[in-house]
């Protein structure tokens, strides 16, 4: 029974699947149609592009497809192990990750996750607006040039901002701050689900 509401998820290319209808995973179905809805990414997985910011910030928007085929060749890829999606725009390879661990087991739990083991991080305010908003407001989300991640405390978690000023910078936890803007949390979501759902 749950093959069938997951559809045959043992062959590779995870990320290109249709999204995910089972209800212990509905989470990533509500995660899916805030990514849709963000990127306005149509039925083939394409999403419009602002060439502008394109080029000025040299942003690659990778087609689900070809991130479905990139995840696959990480033997490596765990999701009980820590990952990071490194500039990671609207988040299409956590996505494509969380379709793959739910592809391989679909007890896997989205929301912890993303809370756990996961952790994102983006230079750009709107990106990172949109990556609150597509995978809640309780993510491990690092504001700031990722060449000064290293400089994060040691196991931090949250939101963090990185501010520079007179040649010197410093990182900022501003999750309560982010959390206050109400942001939806994972947690939020699941709750809306089940109670609503």
């Amino acid at each position: 029974a749950v093959k069938e509401k997951l559809g045959d998820r043992s062959k590779d290319n995870y990320a290109a699947r249709e999204p995910v209808s089972i209800k212990t995973n509905d989470i990533l179905g509500k995660i899916e149609g805030r990514f849709q809805e963000v990127t306005g990414m149509s039925k083939d997985g394409k999403f419009g592009t602002n060439r502008e910011k394109s080029q000025e910030f040299a942003e690659v928007f990778t087609p689900l497809k070809i991130v479905g085929k990139m995840i696959d060749t990480v033997k490596e890829l765990s999701p009980s192990g820590k990952n990071m999606d490194l500039c990671a725009g609207h988040g299409q390879f956590t996505l494509g990750m969380l379709r793959k661990f739910v592809g391989e087991d679909s007890s896997f739990d989205v929301g912890k996750y993303l809370r756990e083991n996961h952790f994102f991080s983006e230079l750009q305010l709107e990106s990172c607006y949109k990556l609150l908003y597509i995978f809640g407001g309780d993510i491990n989300l690092a504001i700031g040039d990722a060449r000064e991640l290293d400089k994060l405390p040691r196991g931090w978690r949250g939101v963090w901002l990185y501010v520079e000023a007179r040649g010197a910078g410093e990182w900022f936890n501003i999750t309560s701050s982010v959390r206050i803007l109400r942001m939806d949390t994972v947690a939020d979501v699941e709750k809306e689900f089940w109670e609503f759902g």
